[in-house]
């Protein structure tokens, strides 16, 4: 082993001298030629000795391997960090790190679907409010900011969906699909903000198209409004037909009967801007 003067060494398999195994010491002289050995101040000694590296370990690459390889000690140290940093930096360094990174829950607890195209927006320098009520006027990076882990729709298949507790979906409308084709079932989710879904609704030309696109998310709600606590959402759809004319006015879900939900934010028509509490 190569130990510079000035390294942090571990004494180990000392035949002659057992009582300082495991002892820390310091490299205080290089190597003697003639020896092949270096002088080591153990810790409790007065004078260095002349030691063979074959009987040290060098502390500091030992306290990097803990680092690297203890999955405890990884979580804890990452779970200080910015989710999107650790998904995004901190799962480059090596397979180690990048395994511990994705295998957290809590790195999934408030995601945000986009697409790759809104990573690239810069974030709003202007005084920003915070809340879920504000949410729509900022791009994806200012729900970075808020803890949210940037996913793509594709992405979904590949996480636990009972990790998910709050979701924000601010893709464009025409993605909208992307996001129902991928989303499992999210059984634990209690916040979600879902943008466009007014515009995807009314996008196809032909209004039992639309029909049929408003009946998947009805289907999405249904399933999701059990465990829902908050919820941000045009829940008043109007559905375009060929002409270009309305053909038809749904609700993805019936507000009277969603007793679970204590924060209700309502887009569209009369209801546009207005935040409502239900506890």
């Amino acid at each position: 082993m190569f130990t510079p003067v000035g390294s942090t060494v571990l004494l180990h398999s000392l035949v002659s001298r057992p009582a300082l195994n495991g002892r820390r010491g310091t490299v205080v002289t290089a190597m003697n030629k003639r020896s092949g050995r270096v002088g080591v101040l153990v810790e409790g000694e007065d004078v260095p000795i002349a030691l063979k590296p074959a009987n040290l370990t060098d502390a500091a690459a030992e306290a990097r391997e803990a680092v690297f390889t203890s999955t405890d000690l990884l979580w804890l140290v990452f779970s200080s960090v910015d989710p999107w940093e650790r998904a995004g930096i901190l799962s480059a360094v090596c397979t180690v790190w990048r395994t511990a990174v994705w295998s957290q829950a809590d790195l999934f607890r408030s995601i945000v679907v986009l697409s790759s195209d809104q990573l690239k927006k810069s974030v709003p320098t202007k005084l920003r409010s915070r809340g879920l009520h504000r949410a729509r006027q900022y791009d994806a990076l200012f729900m970075m900011e808020e803890g949210a882990l940037p996913r793509l729709p594709s992405d979904l298949r590949r996480i636990n969906p009972a990790w998910v507790e709050t979701l924000y979906v601010v893709l464009e409308p025409e993605d909208l699909g992307d996001f129902l084709d991928s989303a499992p079932r999210f059984p634990r989710l209690a916040t979600a903000f879902i943008a466009s879904i007014d515009e995807y609704c009314s996008g196809a030309v032909d209004a039992n198209y639309n029909r049929l696109r408003a009946q998947t998310w009805q289907t999405w709600f249904s399933n999701h409004l059990p465990t829902l606590r908050h919820l941000s959402v045009n829940n008043e759809l109007e559905l375009v037909g060929a002409d270009g004319r309305i053909a038809e006015t749904v609700e993805l879900f019936d507000m009277a009967t969603q007793p679970g939900l204590a924060s209700l934010r309502l887009e569209g028509s009369i209801q546009e801007q207005v935040v409502s509490s239900k506890e």
